[in-house]
This record gives C-alpha cells, sequence and structure tokens, in this order.
C-alpha cells in the first residue's frame, strides 16, 4: 500500500500547492481524494487484506464504491456515536468535492481551505483506528 499512501500524501499536498496559486476548485478533488486513499490504505489494513481484494470487494458491491468503502470504514470504529460523527465528517468532505467538481458553484479561498482542513483533521484521525 505504499503507492496508495504516497498518493494520498501528495494529494495533500497538491491541495495546499494549488490553494497557495489560487486554484481553488482542483484543491478540493485533491483533499477528498487525500482521505479517500488513506481510507483504502487503513481499511485493507485492519481487515488484513490486500488492496487486489479491496478492489475485487468494491467492484462486487452494488452502488457507489466510495459510500461502500465509507460505511466500511467507519464500522471499524467501535463506539457508535463516534463512528457516526467521522462518516458525517467524511460525508461532508465528499460532499465538497462533488460541488466542487460538478456544481455550477465559484469556490473560493474559504471553501477550498475549510476542505483542506477537513481532510487534514480525518487524516490525523484515521492514525488512531
Amino acid at each position: 500500500m505504499n503507492y496508495l499512501n504516497n498518493k494520498s500524501e501528495f494529494n495533500i499536498d497538491g491541495a495546499e500547492l494549488l490553494i497557495n496559486n489560487d486554484l481553488f476548485a482542483p484543491s478540493i478533488h485533491c483533499s477528498y481524494y487525500s482521505v479517500f486513499q488513506s481510507m483504502i490504505c487503513v481499511y485493507c489494513s485492519k481487515n488484513g487484506i490486500t488492496f487486489e481484494e479491496y478492489s475485487d470487494e468494491a467492484k462486487a458491491h452494488q452502488g457507489s464504491s466510495h459510500n461502500h468503502l465509507i460505511k466500511g470504514f467507519c464500522s471499524l470504529v467501535d463506539d457508535k456515536r463516534a463512528s457516526r460523527f467521522l462518516k458525517r465528517k467524511i460525508d461532508d468532505l465528499k460532499a465538497s468535492r462533488i460541488k466542487s467538481d460538478y456544481d455550477n458553484f465559484q469556490v473560493d479561498s474559504a471553501f477550498s481551505s475549510r476542505a483542506l482542513s477537513k481532510a487534514k483533521e480525518l487524516l490525523l484521525e484515521f492514525k488512531n483506528i
């Protein structure tokens, strides 16, 4: 999973670089995918599966592979309240990414900076799972 962890780190660094260069909309994409890639790594590690096994699981799942991972990832947290809170934060970041990528919406510095902050918070929380 080293490559995927590296990509996660590159994406969070990329989000910062994009914000610093006033490229706000694509920064949100990078913030979200940094979190998504990190979730895959933690999910596989905690479930004792390979990336290939995870990919097969995600492909076999009907519906969104992102929602499938988020649900499975959050189930790793024993405390149900903490799990719901974590899911809500991930879903908020995902919603920001969708809005930035697909909606006719002006993404500004504040919006992209909030997404980056949320992503960094989540990445730190993942170290405790």
